[in-house]
């Protein structure tokens, strides 16, 4: 496996998002960090510059030990979560979970969701959101592959040929990044959603 700081692996996810942002939140240059040590401060600068939306106040985070078992048992203060505008279809909520005690980060949690003000008036627009949703998937999943390897785990559901399915991909390492990547579609209600999950212990 590669070697890959939690901060590279940060921007990447920017860079790969900045073609799609609207002018509601343009997205500004990622900026290179070459250390692995990644703070809250830092965290909080990155999304001041590209004018996420703070929504800790109004959200109650929540951090599922399927995402992040926390084996170390670092004291995770509340997260601080954001919101980011990508159009045209994606509402991406972004949530960061730090050590209380100097506020590394430990785990930081993307999901993509759909824009409320999308309106699905038929079935073509249904179809040409939910291939939006994949391609957005096997982007992320391509450029995590070349900097990590390929993935320690696969659970394609979607191979079945199902209207409802969740694919996830893991990459795995004790010692270095660890990233759980899934979809979860549902074609009858026109519903997907992307979850990124990365820690490092």
């Amino acid at each position: 496996m590669k070697r890959i700081s939690l901060i590279t692996l940060l921007f990447f996810v920017l860079c790969q998002a900045k073609a799609q942002v609207s002018s509601v939140s343009p997205y500004s240059e990622p900026i290179n960090i070459s250390y692995n040590r990644f703070s809250l401060k830092e965290a909080l600068a990155v999304e001041q510059a590209i004018s996420s939306k703070d929504i800790s106040d109004s959200y109650q985070t929540r951090l599922k030990r399927e995402d992040y078992s926390n084996k170390k048992k670092y004291p995770l203060a509340p997260a601080k979560a954001f919101l980011r505008l990508e159009s045209p279809w994606f509402a991406n909520r972004v949530e960061y979970y730090y050590d209380s005690r100097d506020s590394s980060v430990r785990a930081i949690v993307y999901e993509w969701n759909d824009l409320k003000e999308n309106a699905i008036k038929n079935d073509k627009d249904i179809a040409v959101k939910l291939a939006a949703f994949q391609e957005k998937f096997d982007l992320l999943a391509q450029h995590i592959t070349f900097q990590l390897g390929m993935p320690g785990f696969l659970n394609l559901e979607s191979r079945r040929q199902v209207t409802i399915y969740k694919d996830e991909k893991k990459w795995i390492d004790q010692e270095e990044m660890n990233v759980s990547l899934s979809i979860v579609v549902n074609k009858d209600m026109g519903f997907s959603q992307i979850k990124l999950v990365v820690y490092k212990d």
